[in-house]
């Protein structure tokens, strides 16, 4: 079997792994059904590239494994990854949440003072009213976990420096 098929192979597998339709691919690519049909059953002279990255971008699957077979086929997505995805945030909101992470629990809190300030807030409890209420929870619990991690990090960097 070549090349083509095997990557034809490995893409309807995950595709379906993923529960999404042909057509569905075919739309968010802007390409008729039959050239994702042509793809997964390995019946092209060259490989549709713009598709496979745009499928494995979106969908966070690793692209050696659709092309290789190496690997396995989905890749470790970070936690701002799934919030960005989830609330559909824009790539400065991701560039500020991936900061926000980063910064030990005293910067976040100052940060967070400077902010409700800023907004005309005068304390979290009327804000918290104000606003999606799991929304936020999901935020400030993802948030609270990567921080965990990032100070883990960054006590470990230090003891082996």
């Amino acid at each position: 079997m070549d090349n083509t098929k095997e990557i034809g192979k490995r893409f309807q597998k995950i595709r379906k792994e993923l529960k999404l339709k042909q057509s569905q691919i075919a739309e968010e690519t802007g390409v008729s059904d039959a050239v994702i049909k042509n793809l997964e059953g390995g019946r092209t002279k060259s490989l549709n590239m713009p598709i496979i990255n745009y499928f494995c971008q979106k969908y966070n699957i690793n692209i050696d494994w659709i092309l290789k077979g190496e690997g396995e086929p989905i890749k470790e997505i970070s936690t701002v990854d799934k919030l960005c995805r989830e609330y559909n945030f824009s790539e400065p909101e991701k560039i500020m949440l991936e900061n926000y992470t980063k910064l030990s629990n005293e910067e976040r809190k100052n940060f967070t003072n400077y902010l409700m300030k800023l907004l005309g807030i005068n304390n979290i409890t009327s804000y918290a009213s104000s606003t999606d209420s799991n929304l936020r929870d999901d935020i400030i619990d993802e948030v609270d976990e990567e921080n965990s991690k990032n100070d883990i990090d960054k006590s470990h960097n230090i003891r082996n420096s």
